[in-house]
């Protein structure tokens, strides 16, 4: 395990192991350099101080050492995250994360599944109210951000997303869902299904939620459904959305739900004001503390 500073010179190196696997040293010094135009002597040099520091293992014979990370990406983070919080905030991660987030804006993309006012446009004004820093909010209200029905052509799993014959609608939403780190639907309760215009969008992206791989980063962001009602529609409904939520790789899903005829307004802010805090948390846990690049 890494017990002193690990310094760019170092991280540039399992880096490239992290990423590639066991490679030759001629083969780790090709991609140093082809990386960030170190020289040969250079990168030798650096992988020897790995080397020496326990960090990668060198084996094999002398015509054909192989490297290997003895440190996972993961290990590397942590380390790194425990010794800022010691450094700078006491050992604590709390701390840490709340500073992180006061000077870091949160990107939220939000999926309307309806563009009428209402109580569910309430909900979402005081879901927000209750979050901390600062927000860029970017939302999309349906049907009119996307009005096209799946014609179950099956392009998006043959080939991509961007050779849909919607790929107008899809690409940009999709592209748009990349770059978020909070993801909110506000989900109206019809009575027997999901909204149609929800449905259709999800069926465009059938083949994200069939994917072996999800996307690279998917796993950071953090999912909210805003949504009301008492019939067992509702209950399906979360259950479908929540599903391909979470097949799309988002591994926190927090739901929050009232009852149509709500009384209790204060029992709504402090559910919001909990999952919010645990949204802050999670995301600044996972995006801005432990993604050492």
């Amino acid at each position: 395990m890494m017990k002193d500073i690990l310094y760019e010179s170092e991280l540039r190196v399992l880096e490239v192991l992290w990423n590639e696997g066991d490679i030759t040293v001629k083969d780790l010094a090709s991609k140093l350099n082809e990386s960030i135009a170190w020289s040969k002597t250079t990168s030798y040099t650096m992988i020897k101080k790995c080397t020496e520091k326990g960090l990668v293992e060198r084996s094999g014979t002398k015509t054909h050492y192989m490297c290997r990370a003895l440190i996972t990406r993961e290990e590397a983070q942590k380390k790194e995250a425990e010794r800022l919080a010691d450094k700078m905030f006491d050992g604590s991660s709390d701390l840490l994360i709340s500073s992180l987030f006061q000077h870091r804006s949160m990107n939220i993309m939000v999926i309307n599944g309806t563009k009428k006012t209402g109580m569910i446009s309430k909900m979402k004004e005081e879901f927000f109210a209750t979050m901390r820093g600062e927000k860029n909010i970017n939302e999309y209200f349906l049907p009119d951000a996307f009005p096209a029905f799946c014609i179950d052509c099956k392009v998006c799993a043959c080939s991509s997303i961007y050779d849909c014959p919607h790929s107008k609608y899809t690409a940009p939403l999709w592209e748009n869902i990349l770059e978020a780190d909070l993801l909110v639907f506000t989900l109206p309760t019809f009575a027997t299904e999901l909204p149609g215009q929800v449905v259709a969008l999800l069926n465009h992206y059938y083949a994200k939620f069939m994917a072996d791989v999800v996307e690279a980063n998917m796993s950071s962001k953090q999912g909210v459904v805003l949504t009301y009602g008492e019939n067992t529609a509702k209950t399906k409904n979360l259950s479908l959305l929540e599903s391909f939520l979470g097949e799309w790789g988002i591994s926190h899903i927090h739901v929050i739900e009232q009852p149509i005829h709500r009384k209790d307004k204060l029992a709504y802010q402090l559910k919001c004001e909990e999952i919010t805090t645990k949204v802050d948390q999670l995301i600044q846990n996972k995006k801005a503390i432990f993604k050492l690049r």
